[in-house]
């Protein structure tokens, strides 16, 4: 253990179920400061993520048979690209980003977003009414394509390269003739949200729809906007930079001598002055020292480890974190160590929500509906 940082390792035993609580202390009270607990289990496997802030004095363990050395995953701040884990027989294995490109005729889904060199992943693709599939790519860091194979099912899938990759989609109009695929591309400067749509309500965001009324607040209250005039575009994915943005946008749009330090954050991009002023404020970070990623998806834990820090931003109290239990979630293993303070106090105070499955995913991308959901929740807080 180590109760001198802001991490706390179980790294000899195993808390007997997920609810430590519920058995006897074993050794008086201590108290420490907003500790990460990860719970290790024989394998080397975390199994179980929590926060301890007051007494531990309620968490007991059984030391069980432990492996030559532990098995943890280093992530940076913000989320990044590969992962390095260890197991007993000391081999290593490293899994990688799986990105999925904005489409704007239609979703594009993977069964995983981080996946290790040689595994099958598959795509669900799925367009919109009027529009059937045109071509499927899948690209690596470097730009290469990788082979995607078209299922009997419909799906796609490919196997995983030793790099993150890139999965776009194009669509046609039903029945019209195939195009031919363009170069990837990975500038989205013409994402940024139109300012209006003309006194006219969205045509992909009918009033049938769950996300209608949390867009129609969203929009009415000036916190979003359409990607064009007549399109909201709910399904699409947000990037990195387009959450910045509207972080920026609800702040005002303030005006700031900050200066951008990231390489990949080009000069005049709508998102160059927000990234440049979240980050000189604490509200954001690279995923490394000189790289943000703006244009990468951005995952449901990136996105609570924002609007965490800009709660603090805004001195608003997030203590509800240190006891919100987060491990009901069957996947909440899969949580970052940097996130685990932030998911607790988006889901402590209601501001992220699981899913129906008793997942909360999150690896997974969020998009533009998700996004004005949050929008909402947190004008209610702050």
């Amino acid at each position: 253990t180590n109760t001198e940082t802001t991490g706390f390792w179980m790294t000899g035993g195993l808390i007997d179920g997920n609810s430590a609580n519920k058995y006897p202390a074993i050794g008086g009270d201590v108290t420490f400061n907003n500790m990460a607990v990860i719970q290790i289990s024989a394998e080397g496997k975390t199994v179980s993520v929590a926060t301890a802030k007051k007494s531990m004095a309620n968490y007991s363990y059984i030391k069980p048979i432990m492996p030559d050395y532990e098995d943890y995953t280093t992530t940076p701040e913000d989320g990044g690209d590969k992962k390095s884990s260890h197991g007993s027989s000391g081999a290593s294995s490293s899994s990688y980003a799986v990105s999925t490109s904005k489409t704007t005729n239609g979703t594009i889904k993977a069964s995983t977003y981080n996946a290790v060199k040689s595994t099958k992943v598959t795509l669900t693709v799925t367009p919109k009414d009027g529009y059937e599939i045109d071509t499927v790519t899948v690209t690596d860091k470097d730009g290469n394509e990788v082979e995607v194979t078209k299922n009997e099912d419909g799906t796609f899938s490919y196997v995983q390269p030793a790099s993150k990759v890139t999965v776009d989609a194009i669509y046609k109009e039903a029945g019209a003739e195939p195009t031919a695929s363009p170069a990837p591309t990975t500038d989205t400067t013409t994402d940024k949200p139109s300012d209006g749509n003309a006194g006219n309500w969205f045509k992909d965001v009918p009033e049938t729809t769950w996300y209608y009324a949390p867009i129609k607040e969203a929009f009415d209250a000036k916190r979003m906007s359409g990607m064009s005039d007549d399109y909201f575009e709910p399904e699409t994915d947000i990037t990195r930079g387009m959450f910045a943005y509207a972080i920026y946008r609800r702040e005002g749009l303030p005006e700031t001598d900050a200066q951008n330090k990231f390489e990949d954050v080009k000069v005049d991009t709508y998102y160059e002055t927000a990234i440049a002023w979240a980050t000189d404020n604490g509200i954001v970070a690279g995923i490394d020292d000189t790289h943000y990623a703006p244009d990468d998806q951005i995952t449901r834990e990136q996105m609570a480890a924002i609007l965490y820090r800009y709660a603090q931003f805004k001195a608003y109290d997030v203590s509800i974190g240190e006891d919100t239990n987060i491990l009901d979630f069957t996947d909440a293993q899969d949580i970052s160590q940097y996130a685990v303070p932030a998911i607790q106090w988006a889901v402590g105070d209601s501001v992220i929500t699981g899913f129906e499955d008793g997942t909360m995913r999150p690896k997974a991308n969020a998009n533009r509906a998700q996004m004005a959901v949050i929008l909402n929740k947190i004008a209610d807080l702050f």
